[in-house]
């Protein structure tokens, strides 16, 4: 059953991606950016990604001590599923800690 949900979240990310698309194409970079945030969101829930998670990542990427072109999109950092728990590990310890 699990499998259904998560072929069917995956479903509505790929209509949401071509949304998303359309949207730009008609130069409404405002409300693509709003369905970006909700795509985002199933991702995360998909892959079973906290909020600690993606904001450990990002505070990652920010202070650059990981090569950009790894983020170059968020599909990019959501399917690589052992990068985030790396990034977890290297920056909180084998405990999930803070160091």
């Amino acid at each position: 059953m699990e499998t259904n949900r998560t072929e069917r979240l995956n479903g509505i990310v790929s209509t949401l991606s071509a949304y998303i698309d359309a949207l730009c194409d008609y130069d409404m970079e405002e409300t693509a950016e709003l369905l970006r945030v909700v795509k985002l969101d199933l991702q995360m829930r998909i892959h079973g990604i906290t909020n600690e998670e993606l904001k450990a990542l990002c505070d990652v990427l920010e202070v650059g001590r990981m090569p950009v072109r790894l983020a170059s999109t968020v599909d990019d950092i959501l399917l690589q599923p052992r990068l985030h728990s790396d990034v977890l590990r290297r920056r909180h310890g084998k405990r999930g800690k803070p160091m």
